[in-house]
């Protein structure tokens, strides 16, 4: 499974990566050659909008696409991505996520979460707690919307 690099200009294709279940670490106000260092050494594939970025050692994949949904279907072919959600990283932080019990999260979530829901993962790094709720439907729509622009092939 490929493990990415993705910088600022690319914020948002980071996150949905990370909701499929991909390592996708995000770099802000981080130059070109550090960048390019540390996909080196975490063995990553740069994602990036910016055309000049070169690189001998670096793998480098310039996302093309005018929309977000054009540059996630653009990133989803290429690297030929699976749009299945995995419950794996963190969409904040890229930290893992594990499987917690109720018990685990109840002064975390609304009261009518914890009756109503029976799985729950927290990220292992920042904590944030997750679950399939009303949002749900919104993330299959957006990857129902990227799946549309993705060819049946790919």
């Amino acid at each position: 499974m490929p493990k990415f690099l993705v910088d600022e200009m690319l914020g948002d294709v980071a996150r949905w990566l990370r909701i499929l279940g991909y390592d996708a670490s995000y770099v802000k106000k981080v130059e070109d050659e550090e960048i390019i260092m540390r996909a080196v050494k975490e063995k990553r594939i740069i994602l990036t909008r910016d055309e000049k970025m070169r690189s001998k050692e670096a793998k480098i994949y310039v996302v093309k696409g005018r929309t977000f949904y054009e540059k996630m279907a653009d990133v989803v072919k290429h690297f030929r991505l699976s749009l299945r959600v995995r419950e794996t990283r963190c969409a904040l932080c890229n930290g893992e996520l594990k499987k917690a019990d109720k018990e685990e999260v109840k002064h975390r979530v609304p009261k009518k979460v914890l009756e109503s829901i029976d799985e729950f993962w927290v990220c292992k790094r920042c904590g944030q707690v997750y679950w399939e709720g009303g949002h749900w439907k919104r993330i299959k729509n957006v990857l129902g919307r990227v799946k549309k622009l993705v060819p049946r092939s790919a």
